[in-house]
């Protein structure tokens, strides 16, 4: 009997050599086959006495995992020397951040080195798209959030959901809806997810507030948010607020016409609806920030520092500069969440980067970039890019909000980022939106130079965006 199971053990051995040869790739035998093989080396003599029955079973399944060799998890990267060239948008602090990330990486895969390279955000955009058209340049790239669909859209990113279905699973999970809901369209393709992301908030100088107003109760609602703006400018205060991201353009409205409960798609992204009495209602109330509450024109956080103005819409990034660089502001400020409209909700805009793989890349090269992309979203990585971002008196926010703790700045602003995550919505996730966003901001500005009013400015938004989208 012992003779017999010896017998079937070699058989089983030799069975399983011949299947690793005969597989394409040693990646898809390190992730399917020599689990299942193990799996039924460690059961009890039980199962022993059943081998060439399990033996059997094991090779069936391999020739089925051979069919969908490239939609397999997230391979382990290649043994062999690779350097990954990322383009990343932006400046000196963003290619930093990335650097920390690709740091630890190489130390854990010293195979793998990397080449980072900052690009403008003025520049970016258009370099990327002439990268894809030429089929040639970075391996991967970071840029605006509704770049990744555009990009792959036109042929220009890979698909992590087809080629690593797994990988996108974890994404996925680590992921705050409102980012994800941006970054993938209706079709379901995941061309570039999160890496970091930027929030909208409110600012307040609370010390003029109480002042001018008598009250230190800031603004929930439109309502109330109004109120103080005409309190502030009946005390004499002719520019109360200052809206600084986000200015004269999309990103500042949609805001406003989120918490209104407008939009500028329907859900599945088959029409525009920019012709509704919420987006109407927005759109006089932002209109109204300009020509009635004197909002400048030109980007400038002064007055707000200076107190000469005590209302702020801006980025998340002046919260570490106020409160780390910023010592005569202490006590005399605050930041929360943008009024709730009459949706019953607040709405702010979440932005920042997705990171992608070129098309035009290697398999190996994707393979590789893949896994590295998964370990952005590592606790390890995570910490890294928080812990450079701190050094820098700066904060890094990365798709998921567990993060926000390792900030470097006082719990009353990392909960009111917090608070605000809970209500933050990326961009459009439409086909055209790159495209058609132009004729928004269009529409806007020409209303505040006297060239048209809210229902003509909308009409044109209609158009613009319907025009894209079917394209």
């Amino acid at each position: 009997m012992r003779k017999f199971f010896a017998v079937l053990v070699v058989l089983a051995t030799c069975v399983s050599m011949l299947a690793a040869c005969a597989t394409p790739t040693a990646q898809v035998i390190r992730e399917t086959v020599v689990v299942k093989e193990t799996s039924v080396v460690k059961e009890t003599s039980v199962v022993k006495e059943t081998s060439i029955v399990k033996e059997t079973s094991v090779v069936e399944v391999e020739k089925q995992v051979e069919k969908v060799v490239e939609i397999t998890s997230t391979p382990e990267p290649a043994a062999a020397p690779v350097q990954l060239t990322i383009w990343v948008t932006g400046g000196d602090f963003d290619a930093g951040l990335m650097q920390s990330a690709t740091d630890l990486y190489t130390l854990l895969h010293p195979n793998v080195t990397f080449k980072i390279e900052p690009v403008s955000w003025s520049d970016a955009h258009t370099k990327f798209l002439a990268a894809a058209a030429a089929q040639s340049g970075p391996d991967m790239i970071t840029g605006g959030m509704s770049w990744g669909i555009e990009l792959g859209k036109n042929g220009g990113m890979i698909d992590l959901k087809t080629q690593y279905p797994d990988l996108v699973s974890q994404l996925q999970a680590k992921t705050m809806p409102g980012i994800w809901g941006a970054i993938v369209p209706p079709s379901g393709e995941v061309f570039a997810p999160e890496w970091a992301s930027t929030l909208m908030m409110a600012y307040y100088r609370t010390d003029i507030i109480k002042e001018k107003t008598g009250s230190d109760q800031l603004p929930k609602t439109w309502e109330e948010f109004t109120a103080l703006l005409d309190q502030l400018q009946a005390a004499g205060m002719q520019t109360p607020l200052i809206i600084n991201w986000g200015s004269q353009s999309w990103l500042g409205y949609q805001n406003w016409l989120y918490a209104a409960g407008g939009s500028f798609y329907s859900a599945d992204c088959s029409a525009v609806t920019l012709n509704t009495p919420e987006a109407e209602t927005a759109l006089n109330l932002f209109i109204d920030f300009y020509n009635k509450y004197n909002t400048p024109k030109a980007w400038d956080t002064v007055p707000f520092e200076k107190g000469d103005a005590a209302v702020m819409v801006d980025g998340n990034w002046n919260i570490p500069t106020y409160d780390l660089t910023k010592p005569e502001l202490a006590g005399k400020w605050a930041a929360g969440s943008l009024p709730a409209g009459p949706s019953g909700k607040p709405s702010h805009f979440i932005g920042g980067q997705i990171i992608g793989i070129m098309s035009y890349t290697s398999r190996e090269v994707q393979d590789v970039s893949a896994d590295f992309i998964g370990f952005l979203y590592s606790d390890e990585a995570m910490k890294a890019q928080a812990t450079y971002a701190a050094a820098q008196k700066s904060v890094f926010i990365p798709p998921s909000d567990q993060y926000v703790d390792l900030m470097p700045i006082k719990a009353e602003y990392k909960d009111a980022i917090k608070a605000a995550l809970t209500a933050a919505w990326g961009p459009p996730n439409c086909k055209g939106w790159e495209e058609g966003n132009p004729s928004i901001d269009k529409a806007i500005q020409e209303i505040l130079f006297g060239q048209g009013d809210v229902k003509t400015a909308l009409e044109k938004m209609q158009a613009g965006l319907e025009d894209t989208l079917t394209k």
